[in-house]
């Protein structure tokens, strides 16, 4: 289930909340706005401008899950998990996105550079009124809606298609539907995060887990370390990642 969090604002996001619905929800106040103007509704502008580097909620366990639905073991949940692994933005989901997500967490990139941190769903183009809801549940880099512009929005945008259905709407505010909840509501998807473990607190994981050692500021050449890992009985431990910090180069060598 996704995480949710609800981002309350006049005009630009200032404060995030948890709660346990399944979704990520926007809202903003227009009962002060009565001009005659055209604003952009559900940019993830407004999230992306947030400080959330891109390893938050980016882990192994994203990495093992990617790997289940690339061998066809366990297929990640549509559409959302699906919009989170295209991490380069190519329509599917491959080995490619996993050396990225891979990168991320290693801390040799620090954004994806094809996507954005939190791609946005706009809950508008979900509505009854478009006949998008079913195709995005289904197929999601195929599906396509058309806007109130009658431009075709598909998952991607290319010389063909000049938006994708993940840009910004626009939207005049005498425009009836600007009076609308779900028009100011948008599902944000962290990219990378494909179970959904994202924490606006930047808190750790949930899972009772801990290290067992004493920390080391340097290991001498020729030494033992071991380092054990605690885990509740109620969790089950898929992997773990172990990093080594190389000071001079040539200076760790791997025996097997």
């Amino acid at each position: 289930m996704l995480n949710s969090y609800d981002v309350s604002t006049n005009e630009t996001a200032t404060t995030i909340a948890s709660s346990p619905d399944g979704m990520y929800n926007t809202y903003t106040s227009i009962t002060y706005i009565v001009e005659d103007k055209d604003i952009e509704v559900g940019s993830a502008d407004i999230i992306n401008n947030i400080n959330f580097g891109a390893t938050n909620g980016v882990s192994t366990g994203d990495l093992l899950a990617m790997q289940g639905h690339i061998l066809g073991i366990k297929p990640l949940p549509k559409p959302y998990a699906w919009l989170a692994a295209d991490v380069n933005n190519s329509g599917s989901i491959t080995h490619l996105d996993q050396i990225l997500t891979r990168k991320i967490i290693l801390n040799i990139i620090s954004i994806f550079g094809t996507v954005p941190t939190f791609r946005v769903v706009p809950k508008y183009a979900l509505s009854q009124q478009w006949d998008f809801a079913a195709p995005f549940e289904n197929r999601p880099f195929e599906a396509f809606w058309m806007d109130i512009d009658n431009e075709d929005r598909p998952y991607k945008a290319d010389q063909n298609y000049l938006h994708s259905y993940l840009d910004a709407i626009p939207l005049n505010l005498l425009n009836q539907d600007a009076l609308l909840e779900e028009t100011w509501t948008f599902y944000a998807v962290k990219s990378g995060d494909v179970n959904f473990s994202f924490d606006p607190n930047n808190a750790l994981s949930p899972l009772e887990y801990g290290l067992v050692a004493e920390p080391h500021d340097c290991i001498p050449a020729g030494d033992d370390i071991l380092v054990l890992l605690s885990l509740s009985e109620e969790e089950t431990l898929e992997g773990f990642q172990l990093g080594l910090l190389a000071i001079h180069h040539g200076s760790i060598f791997s025996l097997g």
